[in-house]
């Protein structure tokens, strides 16, 4: 499990790239990086573009939708 805690006031989605970075693992028998399959996040990581920077890099995002949104 992996966090990124930033300052009050700051939007999430600030932190999406500093948290898809310190995300990667390395594989037991291998130099590979192994991306997250799953991104859990509150209402702030909710955007269009996060949602397909996410699935193009293989990641689905689990984020509740705003009160404004289907």
């Amino acid at each position: 499990m992996h966090a990124v805690l930033s300052p009050g006031k700051t939007h999430e989605s600030n932190c999406l790239h500093e948290l898809l970075e310190t995300c990667e693992v390395r594989g037991d028998e291998s130099d590979d990086f192994i991306n997250p399959i799953f991104l859990a996040g509150d209402k702030g990581y909710r955007a269009e573009w996060i949602d397909e920077c996410l699935v193009e890099t293989g990641i689905l995002p689990i984020i509740p939708s705003k009160s404004n949104e289907d």
